[in-house]
């Protein structure tokens, strides 16, 4: 890609409203003219698979969207249907036929009411196969193994999130009573997903058209085969692709806090006032004109802090390929692993082989490797069920980071950047900015030194 030309991909807004079928081509839209700025290993598919390294691993990501983009439940959602439908694969046929395949056109609408997204059987099967394609193509691990990106590297990197449902579906009292429906494989379970995410009084309530709404629950009411979900698995996959994960790639690029980033700006401002101000001391003066070259240096590195600074880029830190800390990652393990949430049913994080992780208060954790000791599988934001995404401000690091003086903030600590596709990235950005530097740098040099001199002191 062009050195000179280079850029991050543009921020996508939308309102938070429910998306009309223009909003979805409109962002998808938008989104493709982002591709060719993201590079195919950094790609939507890859980090979902859980491919890539920090600071664009499927943990991060989540982060982005719990406490920045606040789109948290697209990415919950969508986790939890492609273990769904792993699931479902293994299922007896027995158990498959009992819940057939949803048909949209079985929707019952009102006249004059739009029809959801997935009103055809044929997208209906393109689109699991789509899933069926991604999960084939995804390593498989057993229990609560660690999986590495690359055989070269001993980064932690994890594997699917486990579903917090049982693999083997269990006879409920309905089935006993002989109640309709009730011999369906994972009942219970798809019942507590549609509460979730697509009752209008779900905590994680996904942003539906209220025609995909009602297609979700009148299918539902019928079946619980995967097809029954597909207008809120469009959906969000939509927003995840067209908004959620170019913005995240943006972010990600960033290697400072927002402090620093405005640190970086005043310094740039200070360097650049000083080499125009000694430039034009110098013209006044009677020194000779050569002294003139000496202020370049300010303005030369005043520039590359302005320019890079733009992009949420700090010079140097990017020259030991580091970033700093997010807010979220500064402080112990425990603090994140919340036991609460969900329906209060079952605990939302995998508590199994227990004995086998090393204990929090047994071991010590440098700020540089808090956040490779983080277990994404317990995570209270990557299980299924849980507590509403809003409620993160009672986080125990958010009062913590408030508490931080802004000196404190602005040189907040930093770990190495373990992507080398970010640092590639970070690489153009600084490059372009020391090329336009240079340039500007020297346009003004060349004009301070051909001035004449006026000899006023």
């Amino acid at each position: 890609m062009p050195l000179l030309f280079y850029r991050r991909p543009d921020y996508l807004r939308r309102d938070k409203a429910a998306l009309t079928d223009a909003d979805f081509a409109d962002c998808l839209e938008r989104a493709e003219s982002c591709k060719s700025f993201i590079p195919e290993s950094l790609s939507f598919e890859e980090i979902v698979r859980n491919r890539t390294l920090p600071p664009c691993s499927l943990n991060d990501f989540m982060d982005y969207l719990m406490y920045v983009e606040y789109d948290a439940e697209c990415l919950q959602f969508f986790l939890w249907y492609c273990d769904y439908v792993k699931r479902w694969s293994l299922l007896p046929q027995e158990q498959k036929d009992s819940s057939p395949t949803w048909d949209p056109n079985k929707v019952i609408t009102r006249p004059g009411t739009a029809r959801p997204r997935a009103n055809s059987s044929n997208e209906s099967a393109d689109r699991m196969n789509h899933i069926l394609e991604i999960l084939e193509k995804s390593p498989r691990h057993d229990g609560n193994s660690i999986a590495s990106p690359s055989s070269a590297t001993s980064t932690k990197n994890f594997s699917w999130p486990k579903s917090t449902f049982s693999d083997e579906y269990q006879i409920t009292k309905a089935q006993r009573e002989g109640r309709p429906f009730s011999v369906q494989p994972f009942r219970d379970e798809m019942t507590r997903i549609v509460r979730h995410y697509i009752s209008t009084s779900g905590p994680r309530q996904l942003n539906l058209t209220h025609a995909d709404r009602i297609a979700c629950i009148q299918a539902v009411e019928q079946t619980t085969h995967p097809s029954a979900l597909l207008p809120a698995l469009i959906a969000a996959e939509t927003l995840l692709k067209g908004q959620c994960h170019p913005n995240f790639i943006k972010w990600s690029i960033s290697n400072s806090s927002q402090p620093r980033v405005v640190f970086a700006r005043w310094l740039a401002a200070v360097c650049i006032l000083l080499g125009l101000g000694s430039n034009a001391a110098l013209i006044l003066s009677i020194l000779s004109r050569f002294l003139r070259l000496l202020p370049s240096i300010f303005l030369f590195m005043g520039f590359i802090f302005l320019f890079a600074s733009r992009h949420g880029v700090c010079v140097i830190l990017h020259w030991n390929y580091k970033r700093n800390l997010r807010p979220w990652e500064q402080f112990a393990d425990e603090d994140f692993t919340s036991p609460s949430g969900g329906d209060g049913d079952e605990p939302l994080v995998d508590t199994r082989d227990d004995e086998k992780r090393p204990s929090s208060s047994s071991s010590s954790f440098s700020p540089a490797t808090r956040t490779a000791s983080i277990d994404p599988l317990r995570k209270p934001s990557l299980q299924s069920l849980g507590s509403a995404n809003s409620m993160f401000d009672s986080e125990p690091w958010v009062e913590k980071y408030h508490e931080k003086s802004t000196w404190r903030k602005i040189f907040d600590v930093s770990i190495t950047i373990q992507n080398q596709h970010v640092r590639a990235m970070q690489d153009r950005i600084v490059r372009r900015a020391m090329l336009w530097s240079g340039f500007l740098s020297l346009a003004l040099t060349a004009g301070a030194v051909s001035a004449p001199v006026l000899g006023l002191f």
